[in-house]
């Protein structure tokens, strides 16, 4: 068995809590809350902010794909 480090992200807004759809190689499908694999030597906290980052860009990306930097810290708070 092996074990990873992973950081998740709790998201409120307007009293509705953001869920992410996994979908295995399998087909099967679970719901698990926003995060991911901590990279080595990366503390926690920045991977939860790329939780914040790819917020931001999902409610501004353009059709084209291409957006503008996103400032990091707007939408998580600890």
């Amino acid at each position: 068995m092996s074990l990873r480090l992973a950081a998740y992200a709790v998201c409120i807004e307007d009293g509705r809590v953001l869920l992410a759809r996994h979908i295995s190689a399998q087909g099967e499908s679970t719901w698990t809350l926003p995060g991911g694999r901590v990279e080595h030597a990366e503390d926690p906290l920045d991977t939860v902010i790329r939780v914040d980052v790819g917020l931001a860009l999902a409610r501004t990306a353009p059709p084209t794909g291409h957006t503008a930097p996103v400032p990091t810290g707007g939408l998580i708070q600890h």
